[in-house]
C-alpha cells in the first residue's frame, strides 16, 4: 500500500500507521502521511476526545488466514466433518487475504477517504500477529485510552467459527492477516464506504476517556485483559 499499515511485532516496533489529512496539518503539526504513534499524537487524540469519543472500525475477517493454515495442515481430518467446498473456499480466500484487502484499499483510494472523514488523524492497528483481542489491547496501551466495543459487530465467517470450534480455538485470539482496527471520527460512514468497495467492515464501538476496556457480547460485559 502507498501508506503502509504496521502493527506491533518482533520486527515492527511501531504500534500503528497514522494518516494525516492535509486539512489537519496545521492543527496536527505534522505534514507527514505516515508516522508511528508518539506522545504528540496522543495529545492530539486527547484534545479531540474533549469533544467526542472516536469510533473504532474493524476491517476483515478475524481468524480467516489462520483457519486457512489449519485446513492445509489437517485437510483429511476436516473432510470427515466439513464439506470440501467450504474448506476450499476458506483456504483459497485465507491464503492471500492480507494482499487482497490491501489491494481493495489501494484500488478504492480509501486510505485518503479515511482522513477526509475525520477531525483527527485516522490511526490503523493491525491484528496480524495476535488477533482482535491483542489489537484492541495494544490500541489502548499505545494511546492510554479506554475501549467500549461490541464483539458481535465484528465481521466473521461462519465457516471460520465452525473450524475454530472443532479445534477448540477462539477466532478473536488468532493471528489474523488482513484484519485491521481503525480509529476515526465517523465510523459508520467509513464502514459503509469500505463495504461498498467490497471490504468487510463494521463500526464496533469507540475509544473512551476512562481506563476500562470493555467488550460487549449478548448482553454480557467482558473486561479486556493483557492477553
Amino acid at each position: 500500500m502507498q501508506n503502509k499499515i504496521v502493527g506491533k511485532g518482533a520486527e515492527k516496533k511501531e504500534y500503528c500507521a497514522l494518516f494525516v489529512c492535509k486539512q489537519n496539518e496545521e492543527e496536527c503539526g505534522n505534514p507527514a502521511l505516515s508516522a508511528p504513534v508518539t506522545g504528540g499524537h496522543r495529545q492530539i487524540l486527547k484534545k479531540v476526545m474533549n469533544s467526542y469519543d472516536p469510533d473504532i472500525v474493524a476491517v476483515g475477517y478475524p481468524g480467516l488466514s489462520f483457519a486457512a493454515k489449519l485446513i492445509d495442515e489437517n485437510k483429511d481430518e476436516l473432510l470427515k466433518r466439513f464439506p470440501a467446498w467450504m474448506l476450499d473456499d476458506i483456504r483459497l480466500l485465507g491464503s492471500s487475504y492480507d494482499a487482497a484487502i490491501e489491494k481493495h484499499l489501494d484500488d478504492a483510494e480509501l486510505t485518503g477517504k479515511i482522513t477526509i472523514s475525520s477531525q483527527l488523524p485516522a490511526m490503523i492497528f493491525s491484528a496480524e500477529s495476535g488477533g482482535i483481542y491483542e489489537g484492541l489491547w495494544e490500541m489502548g496501551e499505545a494511546l492510554f485510552c479506554g475501549i467500549d466495543a461490541q464483539l458481535f459487530e465484528i465481521p466473521m465467517k461462519q465457516a471460520v467459527i465452525e473450524i475454530c470450534e472443532y479445534f477448540d480455538l477462539d477466532p478473536y485470539k488468532l493471528p489474523s492477516a488482513g484484519v485491521y482496527l481503525i480509529i476515526c471520527k465517523n465510523g459508520q460512514w467509513l464502514s459503509e464506504q469500505l463495504e461498498n468497495a467490497g471490504i468487510p467492515s463494521a463500526c464496533i464501538g469507540n475509544i473512551t476517556k476512562g481506563p476500562d476496556r470493555i467488550l460487549r457480547w449478548d448482553g454480557k460485559i467482558r473486561h479486556l485483559g493483557v492477553k
